[in-house]
């Protein structure tokens, strides 16, 4: 089952207040209708070592514009996108082929028809100058802050069960001395925890 660590406010609006997911970056499946009918949820970056999508799991969720999917994804449950009038871009980790073998099930295309996939894709949210600019804020996951999702994939990189690509390890590198170490994790912690 899914485990979100938390959902916390991510803008403040008028009157509307968004919301971004945190997920457990452990999980391997997120279910049936999970974020369906969500309208003010803020879900960018599904983790590294998901691997299945459930049916409906989007369904009719206006928030999502983007979504990055892993490479380890293999499995995407009929109509999980339905209704994603929003969504305009999938930024697939995989190629062709693996999106096409984890699609296997999906027979409503006309969902996709006007999301573009993006297959091989090293997603980046930030331009090359913003990287330059968070360098070193510990904002692994690029949604804006550095939060408990960054903390455990730090974790996670540095006993070797998480991988990291351009440019989390520059946004890693809390002391920017060029690695990802224990001090930058320590760092870190010190920030999320208001002790510095």
């Amino acid at each position: 089952s899914v485990r979100v660590l938390a959902v916390v406010p991510a803008r403040v609006y008028p009157v509307v207040v968004r919301y971004h997911v945190v997920f457990d970056v452990q999980i391997q499946e997120i279910e049936f209708f999970l974020f369906g009918l969500c309208e003010n949820l803020e879900i960018q970056a599904l983790p590294e070592g998901l691997e299945s999508i459930g049916e409906q799991a989007f369904s009719y969720n206006t928030s999502v514009e983007a979504l990055v999917i892993p490479s380890t994804v293999s499995y995407i449950g009929n109509q999980a996108f339905q209704g994603c009038t929003n969504l305009k871009d999938i930024w697939c980790g995989g190629d062709k082929e693996q999106w096409e073998a984890a699609m296997a099930e999906y027979t409503d295309t006309d969902d996709l028809k006007d999301v573009t996939v993006h297959f091989n894709a090293v997603f980046s949210k930030y331009t090359p100058e913003e990287i330059e600019e968070h360098r070193g804020s510990g904002d692994v996951d690029e949604n804006g802050i550095a939060d408990l999702t960054d903390l455990s994939r730090i974790s996670l990189y540095l006993i070797g069960d998480y991988e990291f690509k351009e440019p989390a390890l520059v946004l890693a590198d809390m002391d920017k001395d060029g690695k990802v170490t224990l001090a930058d994790l320590a760092t870190l912690r010190m920030i999320l925890s208001h002790k510095i």
